[in-house]
């Protein structure tokens, strides 16, 4: 495929771009069909192989004649009676697919390959473009086969294959499809919280549901093994109007981290749908917890402790008649104990009621305070900072070396060295010590680019100084490393370079946003359209004279949303309720055709 480099103002690049999923992807076997839940399902990348099960369809029952050949499979769930119609449309029209379609209301998939009475439908016909089960288009007619009449309740699958084996992907639109394949309700869990001593959960959905629709049978509670919860109560939330985005459920027992909330409601049809259900894993419920302190026997209160100082230790008991004492380390049996001034040393007493030692025995630990010496307060100090702050606690003299007479003094750069302090706390302890302190260099760099249009390369240059490592985020999933770094980009869209400098006093960021532009694969030509994901939806920019319409997908080919891109302006589409991932663009021209794809990731 060529491609061409476009640059203007915002640097913008263009070309097409088509990709592959790697091989075994699930709904490449039948057990992992992906349900339809939409009128149009967007596969935009190509599949490779026929999955982990390759002979789910035997040829010898079959019209595909060489089994699967880079397959995808789709389920289809019918809640009202009518036809089955859809239309496989190649993102290339040179591509040639084909497919099958089983009836599996009373089957699974593992009988397809030995029950030929399965198969209901089946195109082999070697022809490139659009096929399906649609009313015949040229210029192939065989490639279509009649619609097929369904009945609600009952449930069908359809192998799809490439069988030119391309990297280009297909949308498969079901709307000229009588039949009702899917609800338009739609059921998401926003979120759920746990109330107060562990009295049940509230769950916030997406979108508003009936009232009547939430009750227990609507709701189930698993934990991590599996296991059903049983729930007490559902309460609906201020049902006004008789919906509800709101429930109040009450479980029977504890819950905890892994537990897993399933909700699934019936549809208008009276029918349980796979589109019509979602799950959500709770967060842990913490318990209420109570600790319990005894204290007997308290050894004494101590005062303040200067350097070369003793202690004298002794319990609320020592000198009365009846009473024995032994203190730990050491296992001294005396009334008191003389010990030296040392950091935090920890002594234990074991007291013993003489008369009575089996009910009178107690024990109490002491940890010494801290003895008065700068030696505790002042650490050497290296600092990327122009300036350091040293604190100390109230004592009633200070002398720094650079003349400050504050517990806290300000150091800086010109004050690299060994600094000394000589401090006098309230009980007339003296202490003397030094602090050496040594700034570091700080690590700059800011991203400059350059492009070499005949080589098609962006050339990037850090400007990096007092870095030791520099690390190149590329906005397309490479990494690269280096101070000056050339980068060929393979895909369309907006890419954010994020630039690391890394040095002895950590890193530091700076950023730049290059656009590429796609490439109509229709005429060749750059579409002056601009995609993007920002933080609070799907931003485009239509520079050109034509009206386009984009759709937007998920990787497993669900739609988001459509949207109509009117010539010349600029808008936002509001996509908060759908989780972080990379998601597919497909823009179509007024007349229905496709035009190019392109990635987008939300945060």
């Amino acid at each position: 495929m060529k491609r061409i480099l476009f640059l203007s103002i915002s640097l913008q690049i263009g070309y097409a771009l088509f990709a592959q999923l790697p091989p075994n992807q699930p709904e490449q076997d039948c057990e992992g069909a992906l349900l339809v839940c939409e009128d149009i399902v967007g596969l935009p990348f190509s599949y490779v192989g026929s999955g982990l099960i390759p002979n789910e369809i035997n040829p010898v029952n079959s019209c595909l004649a060489v089994s699967e050949v880079n397959s995808v499979w789709l389920k289809v769930e019918v809640l009202d009676s009518g036809f089955l119609d859809f239309l496989i449309k190649p993102l290339n029209t040179t591509d040639d697919f084909d497919f099958a379609v089983y009836n599996l209301t009373n089957n699974s998939c593992a009988d397809i390959a030995n029950q030929a009475q399965l198969e209901l439908r089946c195109n082999f016909a070697g022809n490139q473009g659009p096929t399906g089960l649609h009313n015949p288009l040229p210029p192939f007619p065989n490639a279509f086969e009649s619609p097929l009449f369904v009945r609600g309740g009952e449930t069908y699958v359809i192998a799809i294959t490439n069988f030119t084996g391309s990297s280009n992907g297909m949308l498969v639109d079901f709307s000229a499809s009588s039949a009702l394949l899917f609800d338009t309700t739609r059921v998401r869990i926003d979120s759920v919280a746990n109330l107060s001593n562990n009295s049940g959960l509230v769950v916030e959905l997406e979108n508003p549901l009936p009232c009547i629709t939430l009750t227990n049978s609507a709701f189930e509670l698993k934990d991590s093994l599996g296991n059903i919860i049983p729930i007490q109560a559902i309460e609906p939330q201020n049902c006004q109007g008789g919906y509800t985005d709101s429930v109040h459920i009450i479980p029977q027992g504890m819950l905890s981290l892994g537990d897993l909330l399933a909700l699934r409601i019936s549809t208008t049809s009276g029918i349980y749908s796979g589109c019509n259900m979602d799950t959500i894993m709770l967060a842990p419920v913490e318990p209420n917890r109570l600790q319990t302190v005894i204290q007997r026997n308290r050894i004494g209160e101590l005062a303040t402790i200067c350097e070369g100082d003793s202690v004298l230790l002794r319990t609320n008991v020592s000198g009365q008649i009846g009473f024995e004492t032994r203190w730990f380390p050491g296992d001294i049996l005396a009334d008191e104990l003389r010990v030296k001034a040392e950091n935090g040393r920890v002594y234990t007493a074991q007291t013993i009621y003489l008369p009575d030692s089996l009910l009178s025995t107690s024990m109490d630990s002491f940890m010494l305070p801290p003895v008065f010496s700068l030696t505790n307060e002042l650490m050497d100090s290296t600092t990327c900072e122009d300036s350091i702050l040293v604190s100390l606690p109230i004592f009633d003299t200070y002398q720094w070396s650079n003349g400050s007479t504050s517990p806290s003094s300000w150091f800086r750069r010109v004050d690299e060295g060994i600094n000394t302090l000589l401090a006098i706390n309230q009980a007339g302890c003296i202490s003397r010590d030094t602090i050496e302190l040594t700034f570091l260099p700080n690590t700059t760099a800011s991203i400059s680019i350059n492009i070499d249009s005949s080589a098609r390369q962006v050339v990037l240059n850090a400007n990096a100084t007092d870095a030791d490592s520099i690390v190149w985020e590329l906005g397309d999933g490479n990494l690269r490393r280096g101070d000056i770094i050339a980068h060929d980009y393979e895909e369309t869209g907006e890419y954010t370079i994020y630039l690391t400098a890394f040095g002895v006093c950590g890193q530091v960021r700076d950023s730049l946003t290059i656009n590429l532009l796609p490439t109509s694969i229709v005429d060749n030509k750059p579409v002056n359209l601009r995609i993007w994901m920002s933080q609070d939806g799907l931003v485009w920019d239509n520079q050109s004279s034509e009206v386009m319409e984009l759709i937007l997908f998920d990787l497993r080919g669900r739609k988001i949303q459509t949207v109509s891109l009117a010539r010349d302006q600029k808008g936002q589409l509001q996509l908060g309720h759908i989780p972080s991932g990379i998601y597919a663009a497909i823009v179509l021209d007024q007349g229905g055709n496709f035009l190019f794809q392109q990635k987008v990731f939300k945060e």
